[in-house]
């Protein structure tokens, strides 16, 4: 009761110690009330937030987006390549906004004959997109994972656009003298690194010249991602390693966009 409005605190405290001990090679001592306590402060966590409708951010209307050409160059060229590597990655902005540049790489493709070369920028006709993401929300040891991206070379493919970002940029990427350098930056500098709110800015900025509405945001990114592909029939396990999914939340986002395309309602007679 005394933590009343103050779940965040709980939790951020539970995790440190949990963290602490982690780093010792020590398992944290149970105690049921320290359980009970996190319950709690989620419980009252969860009835203080918000009603949000996190809907999706349709690869449909982001290809529109890649074909047009309003605003200042480089902010659109930077945020076409962050919104396609998290919607191809699924990733969250807080995630995208961690990036250094040798977090991402070039490597040879895996399944020769699968890349469209003919269309390919030249000098990347044989390479394939490897992303490293170092950490995220429910990833608390950081053990981090790869994500290997085969090319399209479409006007929305995400190594088509990165190469677009490198090049305007002028950056290197991979186990170069700019390895520890930000991957994306704030267009003041293009020094300093993106926040997490910035990138969750770019990704309403573009909903907005979309006409998407105001519940778009860098969530949405995420959710776009997962919807796209299970409705194109990649295997869930797929999904769940893509997005670092360790529980059931993304079937969520899943089946309440399955529903109307399997005309439920007309199915159940309504």
């Amino acid at each position: 009761r005394e933590m009343t409005g103050k779940a965040h605190e709980v939790e951020r405290l539970y995790n440190a110690v949990w963290v602490v001990y982690a780093t010792r090679n020590l398992s944290m001592p149970d105690s049921p009330l320290a359980r009970e306590v996190v319950k709690g402060s989620r419980r009252i966590h969860a009835e203080e937030k918000r009603d949000i409708d996190r809907i999706e951010f349709p690869i449909a209307e982001f290809k529109k987006y890649c074909k047009l050409s309003e605003g200042r160059l480089r902010t659109r060229i930077r945020d076409r390549s962050l919104l396609a590597l998290g919607l191809r990655c699924m990733r969250r902005p807080s995630e995208l906004a961690k990036f250094k540049r040798r977090h991402v790489s070039w490597v040879a493709p895996s399944l020769a004959g699968w890349v469209p070369t003919h269309t390919a920028p030249l000098g990347f006709e044989d390479k394939w997109l490897r992303v490293y993401v170092r950490s995220q929300k429910n990833d608390q040891e950081a053990n981090g994972q790869f994500i290997l991206i085969e090319p399209t070379w479409s006007v929305a493919c995400p190594c088509r656009l990165l190469v677009d970002y490198l090049r305007e940029f002028k950056f290197q990427i991979g186990s170069t003298g700019q390895g520890d350098e930000p991957l994306f930056v704030s267009l003041n500098d293009s020094v300093s690194p993106i926040t997490s709110g910035a990138a969750n800015s770019a990704v309403k900025r573009v909903a907005k010249v979309l006409g998407l509405g105001p519940n778009v945001s860098g969530h949405s990114l995420r959710i776009g991602g997962c919807t796209a592909a299970a409705a194109a029939g990649i295997p869930m396990e797929i999904i769940r390693v893509i997005g670092g999914w360790f529980s059931d939340a993304m079937l969520g986002y899943i089946r309440a966009a399955a529903a109307p395309a399997l005309f439920v309602t007309q199915r159940m007679g309504l």
